[in-house]
């Protein structure tokens, strides 16, 4: 796979769906790393697509409820997860998903999902990760 070590961005409609069935395949080589800010994430997809109920264990998820959580996870538990489980993969859904409920200002919102997406590309880079983040389409992040 020749994204490995760079950060790819899909958007539109769909995207959830897309990110947990190439979860699912990656799954079966190696650990994955996946970050639900938009509270979408469903097993069941990854069965379904892969007919084995291992690579459950091989897909690690997190849920991020508020912006604030997500900032803490990128820069406090993200890079602990890749070298402990040896991660090769880190799909983030929906990080755009707390704009609407944010009680922050647009500036400082803005300003903390820059640094979020930067630490994500800089963890990408260093640990040489398939990425992908998917961004909404549909209000409330439920795209599926």
């Amino acid at each position: 796979m020749e994204s490995f070590g760079k950060v790819t961005e899909l958007r539109g409609a769909g995207t959830d769906m897309k990110l947990m069935a190439l979860a699912a395949k990656l799954a079966k080589t190696f650990n994955v790393l996946y970050v639900d800010c938009a509270n979408t994430f469903d097993p069941y997809v990854l069965y379904r697509v892969t007919r084995d109920e291992k690579v459950l264990d091989t897909v690690y998820v997190s849920r991020p409820f508020t912006v604030y959580q997500l900032r803490e996870l990128v820069y406090g538990k993200l890079e602990k997860a890749i070298q402990k489980l040896a991660a090769r993969a880190l799909f983030v859904s929906k990080p755009d998903s707390y704009e609407a409920d944010s009680p922050l200002d647009e500036t400082e919102y803005k300003l903390i999902q820059e640094r979020v997406s930067g630490r994500i590309k800089t963890l990408t880079t260093d640990y040489c990760l398939y990425t992908l983040i998917a961004y909404g389409g549909v209000a409330n992040g439920q795209d599926r």
